[in-house]
Formats: structure tokens, sequence, C-alpha cells
């Protein structure tokens, strides 16, 4: 990094290392230079905006989510991304466009199944949060379909 500073994925890794580390005053700034090296570094970007979501910053973390939407309206990670950041600022119709986006993208994006079915049931759908957890519980993401299951559980479906 001290040879060659500008190189935008050397940062994110270096903000991915020192995340993992503790270190996230440190890895704010290596994932904030990333995203100024290389504007159109949708990874960075995402990477980004989930740790400033870690940290409590919603709307600096939307802005980051929304760059990668305009860069590439067809990323569903992006939409995904959003519609989590709406979620947890309670805007759900919000978060339930964007998750319907990122599934029509791409049908078999378990996580996004499954936190559309959150937003759902949130809104008291519980038949259309069961539809989305029966697709996320036939995934292949371990992790998303044991938790589909257990919700669907939950749900007594």
């Amino acid at each position: 990094m001290r040879i060659q500073p500008g190189i935008a994925e050397w940062r994110l890794n270096l903000g991915r290392a020192l995340a993992t580390q503790g270190r996230v005053s440190e890895a704010h700034y290596q994932m904030e230079q990333s995203v100024k090296l290389k504007p159109d570094y949708t990874e960075a970007r995402l990477v980004y905006a989930r740790l400033l979501g870690d940290l409590n910053l919603p709307r600096e973390a939307e802005a980051q989510a929304r760059a990668v939407i305009d860069a590439d309206p067809q990323d569903p990670l992006g939409h995904e991304l959003l519609g989590n950041l709406r979620a947890d600022s309670a805007d759900f119709a919000g978060a339930r466009s964007e998750l319907e986006t990122a599934i029509r993208l791409q049908p078999n994006f378990w996580r996004a199944q499954f936190e559309l079915a959150t937003v759902l049931a949130r809104q008291g759908d519980t038949t259309g949060a069961a539809e989305h957890l029966k697709i996320a519980a036939q995934g292949s993401d371990q992790q998303v379909s044991a938790a589909a299951k257990q919700a669907l559980q939950q749900l007594g479906k």
C-alpha cells in the first residue's frame, strides 16, 4: 500500500481485514478511499455500505447502495442491500419494493427471498411471508434455508 496507494481493490481488501480485526475506523477509511479511487467499483460500495449500516450511518449506507443501483439497475445485490437498509429504518414499502426487484432480477437469491418474507411478516402478511420462506427453505444457501425452516415453524406453516 505504501508503494502503490492508489489501487482500490487493495484498499478494499485491507478494509475488510481491518474490519474483521475490529479496527472499524481504519476499515472505514480504507473502504472510503477504495470508493473514491474507483467510483464504479460496486463491490467496494456494497461492502462499504454494509459497514456504514453496521456503524448506524443509514443515510450514508443508503447512498452507497443507491450508487450501486444507479451504476447498474440490474444489480440484485444493490437492491437487496437497499431493501435491508429500508427495512431497518421501518420503510417497509420501500424495503418490499427493493427486495421484490432483487428477486425479479435473480429468483434464486435465497437471502432476498428470506428478507422479503421478514418484511411481509412485519407488515402482517403471513401468507405472503410463508410463500417466500418456503422458497428460501428450498434454496442452496444452508444458513438461509435453516433460518427459513425455523421461521416457517414459528408461523405454523
